[in-house]
């Protein structure tokens, strides 16, 4: 992670993939290098999209809290980090134009973000089968690191796991974690990466006001 913006000083995210995937991979729990072991692979992977769906803090929630105490307040303010977020509408555009049969959602267990329940009720409409998983954190980011095609939520978790992959084809992303992802840094070897503009961001989203409704 690219510390408060200090940028990449001479460093590219090949560089950074290189060392991450050479030396960190080989401090992973023995569970951790099984599950990636253990991955979809050949036609069935690459017609597979993982999205990952930022919960939790995000959707009202405390960042240790793991699943709701109460519902969602829908007139509360919105978490500020919720307009950096890719939206529904970005999703079905890749799914539709290229092409996939399967997604799989990683996201937290109080399933709070909207583009889940929108998923699987456009499930049918966009010809796909869609998986949700919320698992264990070293569940979670196994699918992400594992995955031949990937999109991105803004967080530095989804970030990393693409940095550490040696599965990932094509990459999909709206804007990467904080402007201090190592993603920042360059493109990685092999990997196609598509990126995503709207006119909608933080403190600029007429016509939707800041609440979660």
């Amino acid at each position: 992670y690219n510390y408060q913006g200090e940028k990449c000083l001479g460093a590219t995210a090949v560089d950074f993939a290189i060392l991450a995937r050479e030396l960190l991979q080989k401090a992973f729990l023995p569970e951790m290098k099984a599950c990636l072991k253990s991955g979809k692979t050949g036609d069935e992977a690459a017609k597979e999209l993982t999205i990952h769906l930022r919960g939790q803090d995000l959707w009202g929630m405390k960042e240790h809290e793991v699943r709701p105490n109460a519902p969602l307040d829908l007139k509360a303010v919105a978490h500020h980090w919720l307009w950096h977020q890719p939206p529904c509408t970005m999703i079905k555009k890749i799914i539709v134009e290229d092409g996939y049969k399967r997604v799989l959602i990683i996201t937290s267990p109080d399933r709070r973000h909207a583009c889940v329940k929108w998923l699987l009720d456009e499930a049918a409409s966009l010809g796909v089968e869609v998986t949700v998983q919320a698992g264990s954190l070293l569940e979670d980011f196994c699918a992400l690191v594992r995955a031949e095609n990937l999109v991105l939520s803004f967080s530095t978790l989804g970030d990393n796991a693409a940095v550490l992959s040696t599965q990932l084809k094509r990459l999909y992303v709206r804007e990467f974690a904080q402007t201090h992802s190592l993603l920042d840094c360059g493109g990685l070897p092999g990997v196609s990466l598509y990126q995503y503009t709207m006119p909608i961001e933080e403190g600029r989203h007429q016509p939707y006001g800041n609440s979660y409704a």
